[in-house]
């Protein structure tokens, strides 16, 4: 990392933005907010963090999914729609391809961890997936 070119601040000020919206921001629209054409960023993305801004944008958007509180929705739908999926099939099939789990099963894995007397970590529990 000391060797590498430092971060261009078009991708500086991208990053800065989708962390800022965890990721519910399209891409089109991050484009325009750098004064970037979609192709260029995603270019700059992938040369400089690896992944294309719309990859990060779904890992932020489920990074907030699993930080949010447990009491922070009714429901997996509401959870959903505050962390800028389109719906809970959106949600669920993210979830499935990032952790291997639906939410539901996710959150009954975080259930048992808690029961077992599991400590939250910076609002998440740690050791989630101890059997």
């Amino acid at each position: 990392m000391v060797d590498a070119p430092p971060l261009s601040p078009v991708v500086a000020e991208a990053w800065s933005r989708l962390r800022a919206c965890h990721g519910g921001i399209s891409a089109k629209e991050l484009a325009a907010a750098t004064g970037r054409g979609s192709r260029r960023l995603q270019v700059l993305f992938r040369e400089q963090i690896g992944l294309p801004p719309q990859s990060v944008s779904r890992i932020l958007r489920f990074q907030r999914a699993l930080s949010l509180p447990s009491d922070a929705c009714r429901s997996l739908a509401d959870l959903a729609a505050l962390c800028g999926y389109y719906d809970q099939a959106h949600m669920n099939r993210d979830f499935r391809e990032l952790a291997g789990l639906t939410p539901a099963q996710l959150c009954a894995l975080a259930d048992r961890a808690a029961s077992r007397g599991k400590e939250p970590v910076d609002g998440r529990l740690a050791n989630v997936f101890e059997h």
